[in-house]
C-alpha cells in the first residue's frame, strides 16, 4: 500500500519517532543500477549505487551524522557526496555490451554494495 511516511528529496524521513535504542540509523538507496556518465566510449556503463544515511539521537530530534555515498558518481547534481570509484572489471562500453553480459553484470553489484557498506561503517566510526 501507499506509505504515509513523509520523506525529503534524498529519501530520508522528515520526522522520526523516539526509539528505545541508543540511536536511529536511516539508510536509503536512491539509485541502484548500471549508469553511464554520457554516450561516448569514455563513459561506459558501470554498477552505480547511491546511498543516503542519517544517524539520529534516540529521540529522533538531533542529527549525529548525515552523508551521501555514491559508487560510480555519474550524477552531476550530487556534488557534495563521498564518492567511490567503481571496480573496472564491470565496465561495459555500451548498452548492448551490458545486455550481452547477462548475469555477469549482476556480479558487479557485490563489490559496489561492499564498498558502500564499508565506507558507511568508516564514516559512522568517526
Amino acid at each position: 500500500g501507499k506509505s504515509t511516511v513523509k520523506r525529503d528529496n534524498l529519501g530520508s524521513r522528515k520526522s522520526y519517532s523516539a526509539s528505545t535504542q541508543d540511536a536511529i540509523l536511516d539508510v536509503n538507496f536512491g539509485f541502484i543500477g548500471y549508469a553511464s556518465a554520457g554516450s561516448s566510449d569514455k563513459a561506459p556503463y558501470r554498477p552505480t549505487v547511491v546511498v543516503s544515511a542519517r544517524l539520529l539521537s534516540a529521540d529522533g530530534k538531533r542529527v549525529l551524522f548525515e552523508d551521501q555515498i555514491i559508487y560510480n558518481s555519474v550524477f552531476p547534481h550530487l556534488r557534495d557526496s563521498i564518492t567511490i570509484n567503481p571496480d573496472d572489471r564491470y565496465r561495459y562500453p555500451d548498452f548492448d555490451d551490458l545486455e550481452a553480459a547477462g548475469a555477469t553484470a549482476i556480479e558487479g553489484f557485490a563489490p559496489a554494495f561492499t564498498a558502500v557498506a564499508e565506507e558507511l561503517a568508516r564514516q559512522l566510526k568517526r
